[in-house]
């Protein structure tokens, strides 16, 4: 087992310092504004007034800074970084750089150099350079910067290209209204993975709840009334239906025991235990009774459950044809 301690008295370095604020505080720019990327002129860069901080360093500068890019004569393209580079040591900076990536008809990114306390390459912009261009197109800048992220989720104007941005597992980035979140993080390869937790922030979305018996066979009915609604927030399905079924019923064949089931908006998260949703069942001859929906780990369906009768609690699979169905719940997917 190995140790590396910092924080306690003794030595204090520059690396240990830098890798402990990387960890309170990861690279950000101060706001939306601070250190935005633009094309002009020739293949170059732009990047406007402001400030960052990165391991630690704060940053701050009054001027715009151009950085040109290396001409791209290979007929393929290719993606370069832009950003600042933080060097620690006997004669620390901070400057400017660009990082010229591999030719290809699929291109990646070159990956910065991330040693706190030694060299930290900060990246704020990743460019599309075509084969043979003179000027950049505004849509081949993609903005990396992120800022916030104290109290709240990170914040981005765009979700197209941020694998360069270095913020920790389980952070999320706001962009526009849609909320991401990091699921993978690649520490050798200076990469992050995410993904959308929520599209919409508060919107509802439509889905169809179909209802089918145990060969899978679709439920079908002269009048169906079928209204689903489900919203994803921070990794949570919450959904709504309302079901009605009247006249001549088909595919209504399932033996005692077995249960029927609803589709799901998204699949249930395979990691989860079973999971159980409120439901409200009515009968042609009963009032309205209570009812759950069993949500099965890694399921894309719910399977439905009511009570024996209108004088009991306990539950069993639904096997009689309700005229009409409710359920609300949630469950993490």
């Amino acid at each position: 087992m190995a140790q590396t301690l910092t924080g306690f008295k003794g030595v204090v370095d520059e690396a240990g310092e830098a890798r402990r604020f990387t960890m309170l505080a990861p690279p950000v720019v101060a706001g939306p504004s601070d250190l935005a990327p633009s094309s002009t002129g020739t293949r170059t860069i732009r990047l406007a007034a402001g400030a960052a901080m990165a391991a630690g360093v704060r940053y701050s500068e009054t001027v715009t800074q151009d950085v040109v890019l290396p001409a791209n004569t290979s007929g393929q393209p290719r993606f370069d970084i832009v950003g600042l580079r933080f060097t620690w040591g006997a004669t620390p900076s901070v400057t400017t750089f660009s990082k010229q990536g591999t030719a290809a008809a699929s291109p990646s990114s070159p990956a910065p150099t991330r040693t706190q306390g030694v060299v930290y390459e900060m990246v704020l912009a990743l460019v599309y350079v075509r084969s043979g261009v003179t000027t950049i197109a505004a849509g081949d800048v993609y903005d990396t910067r992120v800022w916030g992220g104290v109290g709240g989720p990170y914040r981005a104007n765009q979700a197209t290209n941020l694998a360069r941005v270095d913020i920790p597992l389980g952070a999320e980035i706001l962009v526009g209204t849609s909320l991401y979140q990091v699921v993978t993080q690649n520490t050798a390869a200076a990469t992050i993975g995410y993904t959308v937790v929520d599209p919409q922030t508060t919107a509802w979305k439509a889905f169809v709840p179909n209802l089918r018996n145990s060969s899978g066979q679709l439920i079908t009915a002269t009048t169906f009334w079928k209204d689903g609604r489900y919203r994803i927030a921070n990794g949570m399905c919450r959904f709504k239906v309302r079901l009605g079924l009247y006249g001549t019923i088909g595919g209504w064949t399932n033996p005692d025991g077995v249960p029927y089931t609803m589709d799901l908006p998204v699949k249930v998260g395979a990691q989860l235990t079973d999971q159980w949703a409120d439901a409200t069942v009515m009968y042609p001859s009963w009032p309205s009774v209570h009812g759950k929906m069993l949500l099965r780990s890694g399921s894309d369906r719910g399977q439905i459950h009511v009570v024996a009768n209108t004088n009991d609690v306990r539950i069993r699979v639904m096997n009689g044809r309700p005229e009409l169905v409710t359920v609300d719940g949630s469950y993490l997917i």
